[in-house]
């Protein structure tokens, strides 16, 4: 019988490399999966992370769409803080969990405004390659 494997989970695994390499950088900005209750423009940038799910190419080899939006209070601030994700992104150097991110598999940057909040967004995609785990 084959060993069970199950996919890693995306949004963790790069919530924990990018709050991990900002920490390295002296930023201590949160990333995590979900907007901070009652975030304002007056708070702190936020970076989310979110899977956008994606197919299976082997038992052991998933893809999947990781979306990063930064929230900010000012757009270039939001876009400049985008930008570094996504060259923290390029340049992951695969561990247990994340084998690759392709640089082809990388949008670019759209900014946009949270009609809710009127915090300015700015947000990328990434193809993120995952190796699947036994249980």
């Amino acid at each position: 019988m084959k060993p069970l494997l199950v996919p890693p989970d995306a949004e963790r695994a790069i919530v924990d490399y990018l709050t991990a390499q900002l920490l390295a950088r002296g930023d201590d900005r949160e990333v995590g999966t979900e907007l901070p209750r009652g975030w304002t423009t007056a708070s702190p940038d936020f970076v989310q992370v979110a899977d956008d799910g994606g197919p299976v190419y082997q038992r052991i080899l998933h893809r999947k769409t990781v979306r990063i939006t930064t929230w900010s209070g000012h757009k270039s601030r939001g876009k400049a803080l985008a930008g570094l994700c996504l060259g923290l992104v390029l340049i992951h150097p695969g561990d247990d969990q994340v084998a690759s991110v392709p640089a082809d598999g990388v949008s670019g940057i759209l900014p946009a405004l949270d009609p809710a909040t009127k915090g300015c967004l700015a947000s990328f995609t990434a193809a993120v390659n995952l190796l699947a785990q036994p249980l």
